[in-house]
């Protein structure tokens, strides 16, 4: 009886475990952000109703807008850089937002562009990132590698709320934004600390869909390929004669598949 070869354990991929611990610090520092910036914009800067949905919306609109685009651009790119690029860019923002908020400069203005444009760079982060862990960890291991991530994901969820208020009551909401901006930071080197790299060639197509897309030749040469090895559904007399659209004669063959034969009638025309 065959031995199965047991799943690698993912405590000894070195990678995978700076991927999770990076995103598992980043994750804790989204909480922050969640609860400072409209804590920020409702008590400090009395935003309305209505500029408290503006904000909010300024965030989720990149992934309606950008979201097919930066899937065919990210699909051509390193994922690996992408996301250390995304990292240090919403790191950055969101520093500008607590140190403006602490030097009291702060308005809605600014916050509408700055969660705009974390928006954008959160949007190319998480499509290369769903991209990156199939290619970080094999094919065997993404069931594990993704209960882990997600399991951070929920304590994160959870957890992350209660702690995140305490430190907004304690140490005032832009200070806690800096853990959160500190998080970006974390998690960035914790990418590029990574060894393996990826390609950034997109997946090529399979072979047979390729040679379908050629030229009208070797389409027929794929075509007739298959239609040898497919099951003749009737038969017909030996030597018939039949007749194309376009008028021309040609001798059929013993034992003819209707869809071959159609097949062979467009290449003849062709």
């Amino acid at each position: 009886m065959p031995i199965m070869a047991s799943t690698p354990s993912l405590w000894r991929h070195r990678d995978f475990l700076l991927l999770w611990s990076g995103q598992s610090v980043s994750r804790i520092g989204d909480q922050f952000t969640g609860l400072a910036v409209p804590y920020m914009a409702a008590y400090v800067l009395a935003a309305s109703p209505g500029e408290m949905g503006l904000l909010g919306a300024a965030g989720t609109v990149p992934f309606l807008l950008f979201g097919l685009l930066v899937g065919v651009w990210v699909d051509r790119r390193q994922r690996r850089s992408v996301l250390i690029f995304a990292d240090i860019g919403r790191g950055a923002m969101i520093a500008t937002i607590a140190l403006l908020g602490i030097a009291n400069l702060l308005q809605l203005t600014y916050l509408y562009i700055l969660s705009f444009f974390i928006g954008v760079l959160t949007v190319f982060f998480d499509v290369a990132y769903q991209a990156y862990l199939p290619v970080l960890v094999e094919r065997r291991q993404l069931v594990d590698a993704n209960s882990k991530l997600e399991t951070s994901n929920t304590l994160a969820s959870s957890a992350g709320p209660t702690f995140a208020g305490a430190v907004i009551e304690v140490f005032r909401a832009p200070f806690a934004m800096l853990f959160d901006a500190a998080s970006f930071f974390v998690s960035a080197g914790s990418l590029a600390a990574i060894r393996k790299r990826s390609s950034k060639q997109a997946t090529p197509w399979p072979a047979a869909p390729v040679q379908l897309l050629r030229a009208p030749s070797s389409r027929c040469s794929v075509l007739r390929s298959r239609c040898s090895s497919m099951p003749r559904r009737f038969s017909s007399r030996p030597g018939l004669s039949r007749q194309s659209g376009n008028g021309k004669r040609y001798r059929s063959s013993p034992n003819e598949n209707p869809s071959c034969l159609k097949f062979e009638r467009d290449c003849r025309s062709s």
